[in-house]
């Protein structure tokens, strides 16, 4: 009996020092998906950046469209006072103060992410532009200054019909 209650006190030692079950990152987006009930991605964008709310025709017979705010650079106190007011059509969410943290930080890493990842297709885009560049000029140059057994004479390039020798 007293090996048996040795044996479950090292068990619950190392359940308590492994590593969370999911990461910061993967509880703010499911705080940001569904917290209590309504997505702030519904309104606001997967990344922050606004949605389209919904539209309707106002009474002149105008398409009225109300879109989420982008909120990728708000500020961790603007996010905390809007979850925590009613104002227009943002609902009051109850969330602790953790729970907004965690919401702000995964809007701050999905968005730095989001930037390195278009910054490196920007990048490879350029040094493939530049490659594709360099290699043009370069067999330019090479039909310019070298022209190669196959390159077409003169005759080929004119506008008459060759004649052929019969």
């Amino acid at each position: 009996m007293h090996k048996q209650i040795i044996f479950l006190g090292m068990l619950l030692t190392l359940g308590m020092a492994s590593e969370d079950f999911i990461t910061d990152f993967e509880y703010g987006q499911m705080l940001y998906r569904d917290p209590r009930g309504a997505s702030c991605s519904a309104c606001h964008g997967e990344t922050g950046s606004g949605a389209l709310i919904g539209e309707y025709t106002d009474k002149r017979g105008r398409i009225v469209r109300l879109n989420g705010p982008d909120i990728r650079n708000a500020s961790l106190q603007k996010i905390r006072e809007s979850v925590h007011k009613n104002a227009g059509v943002m609902p009051r969410y109850f969330l602790t103060e953790e729970e907004i943290q965690t919401i702000h930080a995964y809007l701050q890493q999905v968005n730095r992410h989001k930037t390195i990842r278009i910054a490196a297709l920007f990048d490879r885009s350029i040094d493939d532009n530049q490659t594709e560049r360099s290699t043009h000029d370069h067999n330019q140059s090479s039909i310019l200054h070298a022209p190669s057994e196959s390159s077409p004479t003169p005759e080929a390039n004119t506008t008459e019909p060759i004649k052929s020798a019969e």
